[in-house]
């Protein structure tokens, strides 16, 4: 059970999670919480040491970020913003973040469309009328834009060539943009004896790099249809079963 994240670990909290929801019902809330490397904590202390980032110093990263998790764990409680919270259960699964599960009294629950409005916006704050919540959302709480971080860290890759994140991939192994690409790359990356008589261990040495599931799908049912024999589908169904006690599993 001292071991974070070990299968005592878990299968404790999951004990512990369907008790609550045993006696209590359904949780209200799901919230994420993630931590950020922009919180003044950390900042304070990677100031005294330019050459390192955050990713550096992972013990201090994790240290505030406990911190922070009490704190807010704390502040739902007394502060009651989303009501009177009747029981709180999270887990922690790899760092920096949680996913706490929040219930609360009949009076504060989600009753009708409007209730949600009260306790979630997607908005920014107004600069004008309150800046510090502007402040903290702009900084805090959005991503990107991807596209500019793209652009940004292609121009660094330009101007340092020998220190660039991207690589050449050799056009042989790319797919060709005409109607025999797919075909062709299968020949080239699966020779003819392979596909004639494939086994796993043979397939398994071989692979197509694909960007998208639905590329891989595509390519799967090329390379199927160059395969000689017959097609058999196998249907198979999913069953959650609990394990012995020591087991995170089911």
């Amino acid at each position: 059970m001292s071991f974070t994240g070990g299968p005592r670990y878990m299968y404790a909290h999951y004990l512990d999670a369907l008790a609550i929801c045993r006696k209590l019902g359904n949780p209200q809330f799901f919230i994420t919480f993630t931590c950020n490397v922009k919180w003044p904590e950390i900042r304070r202390y990677m100031a005294d040491y330019p050459e390192l980032t955050a990713a550096d110093r992972p013990d201090i990263v994790c240290r505030v970020f406990k911190q922070k998790i009490h704190a807010f764990l704390s502040f739902l409680k007394s502060e009651k913003i989303f009501g009177t919270v009747t029981a709180l259960e999270f887990q922690k699964r790899g760092l920096p973040h949680c996913h706490p599960l929040l219930w609360v009294d009949s009076a504060s629950k989600i009753q009708e469309p409007k209730d949600v409005d009260r306790v979630i916006s997607a908005e920014l704050p107004d600069p004008q009328i309150d800046p510090r919540s502007y402040k903290v959302v702009s900084e805090m709480m959005i991503h990107g834009p991807c596209e500019l971080e793209m652009e940004k860290q292609v121009k660094a890759d330009q101007q340092d060539p020998e220190n660039t994140s991207w690589i050449d991939i050799p056009f042989a192994y790319c797919l060709p943009d005409n109607e025999h690409g797919l075909s062709n790359l299968i020949d080239f990356i699966y020779d003819q004896n392979t596909l004639k008589t494939p086994f796993a261990v043979t397939l398994q040495h071989k692979a197509i790099v694909c960007p998208k599931n639905e590329t891989a799908d595509m390519i799967n049912s090329k390379v199927l249809e160059m395969v000689q024999g017959e097609m058999t589908s196998y249907l198979s169904h999913d069953e959650a079963t609990p394990l012995e006690c020591d087991r995170a599993e089911t």
